[in-house]
């Protein structure tokens, strides 16, 4: 019997274990899950320092390591090496599109990853949907750098952190139906109005701008 505890504290010491510099984390997580995490070190340097220690195992080193560089301002994204990934700065996702991709629709949720790195999801759909509205109404859900695309084919492009875009997914979800036709010339009177008054704005700007200027007093 005291055989077998002695092994499994020496099993459970070697799949966990705690970390405090961030680089130290990344490292100790591609340990427990078996994969590689590559980085420049001008993105992740040494004094990178958590406030308390980070506890892992190989079922959460993902997870916690993606929270703990998204406080950093870091993201982890694939690269076409097999079981191999890069560090970004979250700020860059914009300029990425080999993310892990999902498609998603009404009646159809993939299962996203509950981690903070950043995925895409194209949700399509149902017809007569307006995914510029739904849009705007998810924003708010987005982290920092996320992003909310409605497409020209009713679909919708999702980019962000797996974690909140699984929520901007969900909402979409509840908000996709199809709009009456009432709703729908109401709608574009709506941006009709909208871009009047901001073709008005930019008009009288410009009128601002070349307009005569006030002659310089003379001493």
């Amino acid at each position: 019997m005291k055989l077998f505890i002695v092994l499994f504290c020496l099993s459970t010491l070697a799949h966990s274990a705690t970390c405090k510099k961030l680089q130290e984390c990344v490292e100790l997580s591609d340990q427990l899950t078996g994969q590689k995490t590559i980085f420049d070190k001008k993105i992740l340097p040494f004094t990178f320092e958590l406030n308390r220690p980070l506890e892992m195992n190989k079922e959460n080193a993902e997870k916690n390591v993606s929270e703990a560089l998204s406080i950093f301002g870091l993201a982890k994204i694939p690269t076409p090496l097999p079981e191999t990934s890069k560090l970004i700065e979250a700020r860059d996702i914009r300029f990425h599109s080999d993310f892990p991709s999902f498609e998603a629709s009404k009646n159809k949720t993939p299962r996203v990853p509950d981690t903070s790195n950043p995925i895409l999801i194209t949700y399509k759909g149902v017809k007569g949907a307006d995914m510029e509205i739904i849009a705007e109404q998810v924003r708010p859900l987005l982290s920092r750098y996320g992003r909310a695309v409605p497409m020209r084919d009713g679909s919708l492009v999702i980019v962000d952190q797996a974690t909140h875009a699984k929520k901007v997914m969900q909402l979409v979800q509840k908000q996709d139906f199809p709009l009456t036709s009432e709703e729908k010339a109401e709608l574009a009177l709506e941006k009709k109005r909208a871009h009047d008054l901001e073709m008005a704005r930019l008009k009288s700007g410009e009128m601002h701008e070349i307009g005569p200027k006030a002659k310089p007093h003379k001493h």
